[in-house]
């Protein structure tokens, strides 16, 4: 997989500091590591000279990113036209999409790529099955569409053929496949456009990957709804729930991630400075010193210096088996696979896996990381 990370300050100092060098490591069998080859890296190295990217997410095969400009730009595997180069070829190097300077967020799943723009509106393109480019059809396109004439969308992420948005108004909607009851709507039908979840305006961030959905109210707490074969729903059981069912009964929760697909994922939150995982333990990614599966949240170990802003980019992690971590003093740590490098910790060839954080270099200006499904990461790094 390719690993991209953008760095800059401390997460506290993010505002001030919110742009950096992007920086690429592990597989690289698209060219999704940006270096204008296919090699796999074991410690991140630099794409290009620019320090000006913002933001950086990443899929199947791929890498997405924005600069401070507002310009989008997109590389690696074209599958179903997920880069938006209005085709399907694979390019290895950073490439804009289009020729415009209004995008905000950008986001990418299995095989198709979200947007957000600055006025708000919410664009896809990409692979378009099961209705998940929520443009009310299945077909795919390889430049990118408006979802809907609306211009209210604040927040997306992207899950296993599915999205779910936040609106300015705090409400929360879905689309794409269901069948394990992902988008929320207490229905396992699929939605080829999207539908809103209950009636409520408190929803502030949500995450989801393989088919399942974690989200923060503004009150703190945290709702779950989904698969939950491994308990990544926190209920205590391993049973699907298609509506938001309450995680415990905290409402100090500040951050959320997923990493892994279906069976195999796992959950990740902050609370207090304190972090928790549960979920799948394969490859030891909970963090807990072991492989165990939990149906519960867990700490993973005694610090609570995770900072508020933890999964800041890390939100949309793919179908893999590896996440990233920042504490309060902008570190970067990573815990679980180590296949071709993917950690950024210099052991390519092991230990394999890592079931307790392991930092990623010495440096303390990490800004964002992600990780796409073919075992490549990246971030953004302030210089």
């Amino acid at each position: 997989m390719t690993i991209l990370v953008l760095g800059g300050a401390t997460p506290a100092a993010a505002a001030a500091a919110s742009q950096g060098a992007l920086f690429t490591w592990g597989s690289s069998v698209s060219g999704e590591g940006g270096h204008n080859n296919t090699t796999s890296y074991s410690s991140p190295v630099q794409v290009g000279t620019d320090e000006t990217w913002t933001e950086v997410g990443s899929g199947y095969k791929c890498t997405v990113a924005i600069k401070s400009n507002n310009t989008a730009w997109a590389w690696g595997n074209g599958y179903a036209g997920q880069l938006g180069h209005g085709n399907t070829t694979t390019i290895s190097s950073p490439v804009q999409i289009g020729g415009l300077s209004d995008w905000a967020q950008i986001v990418s799943g299995s095989g198709m790529t979200i947007a957000i723009k600055t006025d708000n509106t919410l664009w896809s393109w990409g692979d378009g099955a099961n209705g998940k480019g929520g443009r009310g059809d299945t077909v795919d396109v390889s430049s990118p569409v408006q979802v809907g004439a609306l211009s209210d969308w604040s927040k997306v992420a992207c899950g296993n053929y599915f999205a779910l948005a936040i609106k300015t108004d705090g409400t929360l909607w879905g689309f794409g496949t269901n069948g394990a009851g992902q988008l929320g709507g207490g229905t396992t039908i699929n939605r080829s456009s999207p539908v809103q979840v209950g009636a409520l305006t408190t929803w502030s961030d949500v995450a989801c990957q393989g088919n399942t959905t974690i989200a923060l109210k503004t009150d703190g707490t945290l709702w779950a709804w989904g698969e939950n074969g491994k308990g990544q729903l926190a209920q205590g059981d391993t049973v699907d729930q298609s509506s938001p069912v309450q995680i415990g009964g905290l409402s100090t929760w500040t951050g959320i991630a997923i990493v892994g697909s279906g069976t195999y994922g796992s959950v990740f939150g902050v609370a207090g400075g304190k972090l928790y995982s549960w979920g799948s333990g394969y490859a030891g990614k909970t963090g807990h010193n072991n492989t165990t599966d939990y149906s519960s949240p867990v700490q993973v170990g005694a610090l609570t210096d995770w900072a508020t802003s933890a999964f800041i980019g890390i939100k949309d992690t793919g179908a893999t088996n590896t996440m990233f971590l920042l504490n309060e003093s902008g570190n970067l740590f990573g815990l679980g696979r180590n296949n071709t490098g993917s950690l950024g910790n210099g052991n390519a060839g092991g230990p394999t896996n890592y079931s307790s954080p392991v930092q990623i270099g010495s440096d303390a200006n990490w800004l964002r990381a992600t990780i796409n499904q073919a075992t490549g990461s990246a971030g953004i790094r302030a210089l």
